[in-house]
């Protein structure tokens, strides 16, 4: 019994031959064979080596480029989190001693800042926590960004037992 792919061989051998004693151009049947042994195969609903190696390789191309995308995705995410976690920061100019500088803080916790003292209250109270800051401290806008943090919270308390 013949396999599927000896068939093909066999038809599209016995058209070659047909062609060739009937004289046509060299060109013309390299062409044909190339091109009616796939078409042949097609009709009979066969796979050959050249068409399985093609679907693979497409089914692996897609598997690829799914796997770089669910990575980068993961990758993306990862970093958009990150980005998200992090607090947005504002710089503010103060002065220290008559020597004007700037402090780095988190803008949610100025913003709190602001909503009790008003924004002139604010920078006052900026300029007041840097004029304090322990001479020790390696971060002074880390510093006062955690004294702006328990100055709200004190304020908030205070609001709060004064309502009472």
């Amino acid at each position: 019994m013949q396999s599927e792919e000896e068939k093909l061989n066999a038809i599209v051998g016995s058209a070659l031959k047909a062609m060739v004693e009937s004289g046509v151009d060299e060109k013309f049947i390299g062409a044909f064979a190339f091109a009616h042994r796939n078409k042949v195969a097609h009709i009979l609903g066969i796979q050959t080596t050249a068409q399985q190696e093609q679907a693979l390789r497409a089914q692996i191309a897609e598997e690829l480029v799914q796997q770089v995308a669910k990575d980068l995705g993961q990758t993306l995410s990862a970093t958009l989190a990150k980005i998200s976690t992090h607090p947005k920061k504002i710089r503010k100019n103060i002065v220290i001693n008559g020597s004007r500088t700037a402090v780095t803080v988190d803008e949610a916790n100025y913003q709190s800042l602001v909503q009790t003292k008003g924004e002139e209250g604010a920078l006052a109270a900026l300029n007041d926590l840097a004029s304090k800051t322990p001479k020790d401290v390696a971060n002074r806008s880390g510093w006062i960004n955690t004294q702006i943090q328990s100055l709200v919270a004190l304020q908030d308390m205070t609001a709060q037992s004064t309502r009472h």
